[in-house]
């Protein structure tokens, strides 16, 4: 890939990028509103309502962390060797998680310190882990496509001196997903990945924490402190302190108002979204009902037809 096609393929990234997070928030938005309705028809007190709200306005805010991440995710799919970087990576989680629970560490010492509960809660989770990771492969490779052909309208119009974002994003779904098939494959697989997304990344880590025992926890500090494994059969009374302390956190996330509803924002947010991206993309697609015209569309776009003012 050229510099000059990486520069359009980076920039048609960041004009993607600033819309779907508007997107994002506006569904946001749209989540908390009907979560807020319904809680108001069902809490028993205004206190109870105005708790929830709050904890609604601390997600609302916590998510605010979303535009920083994405600003620095256009590097993800620049080309690295022949793939792109998000392959790379995809590749490289996907090796740590396969190979993980055959390893020396998950099979001989988590058992030598008798951490059986903590082992069995990370091999479910790193299932789950492949399963993202099938999905991310799935839907970034569209991305990738979509933001490749997106790149390439930016060149072919640039050289007529047109700048029609509609056309130019035309052009690329229907260039992308050429069969309606395609087409409704794509929000199929985007709903997968960011559902499995919440549950790995957000949701998963605390659900394991949360599922592992007292008596885990009690040997994980022992594990971390012990400096031979014949005291881990000593008595439990040193480590009253990092329990009480343990107790205290772990009573704090279980309890956690704002991660309950973080939970609940986020998934009501992802039905929203996904709405409102096919909504868009199918009112574009139906300028050009016809596939003989979404055919010539595409042809007379790439020769350059569509913007000498030939075209049927």
């Amino acid at each position: 890939m050229s510099e000059r096609t990486e520069r359009g393929k980076e920039e048609a990234y960041r004009r993607v990028m600033e819309r779907e997070l508007k997107r994002f928030h506006r569904a946001v938005d749209a989540a908390i509103e009907g979560l807020l309705s319904q809680k108001y028809g069902a809490a028993d007190d205004y206190q109870e309502y105005e708790e929830y709200a709050k904890a609604c306005r601390r997600v609302k805010g916590g998510l605010g962390m979303v535009d920083l991440v994405a600003d620095r995710l256009s590097p993800l799919f620049a080309q690295r060797t022949g793939r792109t970087n998000w392959e790379v990576y995809l590749a490289g989680l996907r090796q740590i998680h396969r190979l993980f629970p055959d390893s020396h560490l998950f099979q001989a010492v988590l058992s030598t310190y008798k951490l059986e509960d903590l082992k069995e809660k990370l091999r479910a989770f790193s299932g789950r882990w492949l399963d993202f990771l099938h999905e991310a492969d799935e839907t970034l490779r569209q991305i990738d496509k979509y933001l490749d052909n997106l790149a390439k309208a930016g060149e072919i119009m640039a050289g007529y001196g047109n700048e029609n974002e509609s056309l130019a994003r035309l052009y690329a779904s229907l260039k992308t997903w050429e069969k309606g098939e395609d087409f409704e494959k794509l929000f199929d697989d985007l709903r997968r990945f960011l559902d499995t997304g919440i549950e790995v990344i957000i949701v998963g880590p605390i659900q394991v924490y949360l599922m592992l025992s007292r008596d885990a926890f009690l040997l994980i500090f022992k594990a971390l402190t012990v400096d031979r494994l014949s005291r881990l059969e000593e008595e439990d009374r040193g480590y009253d302190d990092a329990m009480a302390l343990h107790d205290f956190v772990y009573g704090l996330v279980r309890d956690s108002q704002t991660r309950q509803v973080m939970q609940e924002v986020l998934e009501a947010a992802v039905v929203k979204y996904i709405e409102d991206l096919k909504e868009e993309h199918k009112k574009l697609r139906q300028q050009l009902p016809s596939k003989e015209r979404q055919r010539r569309f595409v042809q007379y776009f790439e020769e350059g037809t569509l913007f000498r003012g030939d075209a049927d």
